[in-house]
Formats: C-alpha cells, structure tokens, sequence
C-alpha cells in the first residue's frame, strides 16, 4: 500500500469518524478561512455539489496584513509573471510561493472518497461536483520578513 503523508492520513482519520457536520475541511495552522459572509450561508450550495473549493491568498513577505491572489491559468501567465517579479517570476507558479490550489470542503459521508491536501478523488475522478466558492479566500501566512526569508534560504 502506497504511504500517505500525516496530513492526509489525518483528514481521511477525521472524514471516516462519526461527524455530526454537513461538510468538513482541513486548514493549516498558518492559513486563515476570510468569508465574505457567513460560511454557512456560503455553503448554502446544491446538493450535486459534492467539493467546494475555496482559492488561495498569500501574504506579501515583509507585511502583516497584505495579501495578494495568485494568476489563475491562462495564455499569458508565466510571462505575466515573469513580468511582475524579474528576479524569481520563472520559478514560482502563479507567483505564489506556496500552493496555487487552495483548500476545500467536502460533504459528509460520502462513500468512496480518497481525500488529499489539496483535492478529493471519487474512485479516478478527481475534484468530483466541485463548485468554486468566490465569497471566500484561504488566506496563507507562509513567508516571513525578508531579511529572516533570505537567512533561510542562503
């Protein structure tokens, strides 16, 4: 059997329990659910709707509150990002240093679902009744200042 890492061994441990909720999600310490609105209400979405998908925001390295969205898939995205960021543009996808996925939700009890960080499998399907949810963001907090970020990464 292939191993899975702990993170998805523990939302496949907490998706298989008895759950007494509509829908579940796994969030990191350093990722934070900003909703428009109500999450309840924002999860108000037809019942085909099996994954709801909510997009990533990233905190600018050397700020405490500003974020920025990634640069969804498109004709001229890799340039565009080479374009806003000369030094490193080639080397980060959508301009993100972290994950460009985002996060999910997903219903309760559903058989047969095989769940990662970032996607949910129904036997081959991957992402199965997704609906994008654009009243929210998974805001990421994983960078540090810059001079802390270059220590590191020298």
């Amino acid at each position: 059997m292939k191993e899975i890492g702990r993170q998805t061994a523990n939302a496949t441990h907490a998706y298989n329990r008895k759950v007494e909720v509509d829908w579940l999600t796994h969030i990191d310490v350093d990722e934070f659910i900003v909703p428009d609105q109500r999450i309840d209400e924002i999860l108000e979405v037809p019942d085909t709707k099996l994954y709801a998908r909510m997009r990533s925001t990233e905190l600018m390295v050397g700020t405490a509150d500003i974020f920025k969205s990634f640069i969804p898939n498109g004709q001229n995205r890799t340039q565009l990002v080479e374009n806003l960021y000369p030094e490193f543009g080639s080397f980060v996808k959508g301009g993100f240093l972290s994950h460009v996925a985002g996060k999910y939700f997903v219903r309760t009890g559903i058989e047969g679902l095989a769940l990662r960080i970032h996607n949910v499998y129904q036997g081959t399907e991957s992402n199965p009744s997704q609906i994008e949810l654009r009243s929210l963001t998974l805001a990421h907090c994983h960078t540090k200042p810059l001079d802390e970020w270059l220590t590191f990464f020298r």
